[in-house]
């Protein structure tokens, strides 16, 4: 079933719900795998990874401690690295840990590389990444990514997690917006 915007128009998937289950299912596979029964401290990216996390710690056969960070990285597009602040650090100690750090979508990277860098400080055993969607249109910083489950070459990508200012975050599924035609 597809919704409809508030001007009538039908939210059309990008990535349905069932695609999104099989990646889910394929990268929790990967893991478990990689990982091997050790201990995994997952921490997501908040606010977008919610339902990404939640969906991937029932499927990862290893022991989980799941945690979240919050991180705003909104500004300009030509200042935008010095406008990453972290709004809700992590809550356990890391050090000499397996770390998977997990986010929905990576667009620019910065966001993720500030993490990462972050997270290193913390001397983490192992430092992996997870997103779903590598979207690697707006890319402007090379980051690592060890887990990925679609490329997407598309922008303006919201529904599972991900939002258009604060709104669709709950559609099951991922859809692309459609700002050339005010649709938002």
């Amino acid at each position: 079933m597809n919704l409809k915007m508030s001007n009538n128009r039908e939210i059309v998937p990008l990535y349905s719900s069932e695609i999104i289950k099989i990646c889910v299912r394929e990268l929790a596979s990967k893991i478990s795998e990689d990982f091997k029964n050790s201990e995994i401290v997952l921490i997501g990216l908040l606010n977008s990874s919610a339902f990404f996390v939640s969906d991937l710690v029932r499927e990862i056969e290893s022991p989980v401690f799941a945690d979240f960070i919050s991180i705003s990285s909104y500004g300009t597009p030509d200042n935008m690295s010095s406008s990453i602040k972290i709004l809700r650090d992590i809550s356990e100690t890391i050090e000499n840990k397996n770390v998977l750090l997990v986010d929905t979508i990576v667009e620019t990277g910065l966001t993720l590389d500030f993490a990462i860098k972050h997270l290193k400080a913390l001397k983490p055993a192992v430092l992996k990444t997870c997103v779903l969607i590598d979207s690697r249109a707006s890319r402007l910083v090379d980051v690592t990514i060890d887990y990925f489950g679609l490329i997407s070459l598309e922008t303006g990508l919201a529904g599972y997690g991900l939002d258009i200012d604060s709104n669709f975050r709950n559609i099951p599924y991922v859809f692309q917006s459609d700002f050339s035609n005010n649709i938002f």
